[in-house]
């Protein structure tokens, strides 16, 4: 995955982080691997600038901390991107500026760019969600999407729905607010998916599956909590 910065002020991805800046129960912390396997995918994304969002139900306000200006939102650019991307790319490439933000028809959905483009190699797309195990509002929720970045070139951005009206939703440079990682187009193309293996009665189950459960249930029923993070994470350093 490479990541282009379109906007110069935006903050570089971070990757995902088990501790979720420390806002997480220390048992989680201490025994539960898979849910910080989870936390620590791919690559947290940070807003490039600070600002407020307010819906009243009909119409979406904007203001950028650094202005004093509220902008009530149809399609806005970032503050000095307009001069900014005039002066670094091609005249035939005006047209193609990216906005900021974009109200769509649906009722508080907002199209939401991330300051990035973003590439990948091929067959492999780019999944954007909100921050994996992060509940930082309740007022809006983030609406997935898989780009296909091996082949199409242009912003990193996804959709917003707002859920909560008259109250001012804040976006900080220094709080996640999406998280990326790669995915492979196998697992989400319109194609037929790879086959799936069932196996429907127990007495076809193989005999190595049987070992292994029997281990797992000595493991903890013997073993002190947290024996299934200790190897994987002495499988991850092999």
């Amino acid at each position: 995955m490479r990541f282009f910065k379109g906007y110069p002020g935006v903050p570089d991805p971070q990757p995902g982080e088990d501790r979720l800046s420390g806002e997480i129960p220390l048992r989680a912390y201490q025994h539960c691997e898979p849910f910080l396997a989870a936390n620590r995918v791919g690559w947290l994304l940070y807003p490039p600038v600070d600002f407020s969002i307010q819906w009243n139900g009909v119409d979406v306000f904007v203001q950028f901390d650094a202005i004093e200006e509220v902008v009530k939102l149809d399609r806005v650019f970032l503050p000095g991107f307009a001069d900014f991307w005039i002066d670094n790319t091609d005249q035939d490439l005006v047209d193609a500026m990216p906005p900021f933000l974009e109200l769509f028809p649906e009722r508080g959905v907002l199209q939401v760019w991330t300051g990035f483009f973003v590439k990948t190699d091929e067959n492999v797309s780019t999944w954007v969600r909100a921050p994996v195990n992060r509940q930082d509002s309740t007022a809006y929720k983030v609406l997935e999407g898989i780009i296909e970045t091996d082949w199409w070139t242009g912003l990193l951005f996804t959709n917003i729905q707002l859920v909560r009206t008259d109250e001012p939703i804040q976006f900080s440079k220094s709080r996640p607010w999406f998280q990326v990682f790669e995915v492979p187009r196998a697992l989400h193309g319109a194609g037929p998916r790879p086959q799936l293996d069932i196996v429907e009665d127990l007495s076809d189950f193989p005999s190595d599956f049987w070992d292994g459960l029997k281990e797992t249930a000595n493991r903890r029923n013997s073993e002190k909590a947290g024996s299934y993070r200790v190897i994987s994470r002495r499988r991850g350093r092999e």
